[in-house]
């Protein structure tokens, strides 16, 4: 076989196997997993602290709050919004 058709199988076996480890990892928070990515940000002063929050609008988001979240840093926290 000729070099260029095995490292374009390799390479097609990779994204694969990439997109199945995701799967895995991610389970059924997939559009969660990049929320943070695409979350809409806000600061919020109390008593002259500011602090730095996402804004959780959805009911899927509200559910999955800060649980996706390894640690959070100083002054940041989510704002949900309830109508």
């Amino acid at each position: 076989m000729n070099t260029r058709v095995i490292v374009g199988i390799l390479t097609v076996f990779a994204i694969v196997l990439g997109i199945i480890v995701f799967v895995n990892l991610a389970g059924d928070n997939i559009a969660s997993f990049f929320s943070p990515l695409f979350a809409q940000k806000t600061t919020i002063t109390i008593d002259k602290q500011q602090f730095s929050a996402t804004v959780v609008k959805s009911e899927k988001d509200k559910q999955i709050g800060l649980s996706n979240r390894k640690s959070l840093a100083d002054n940041e926290g989510m704002y949900f919004v309830f109508d």
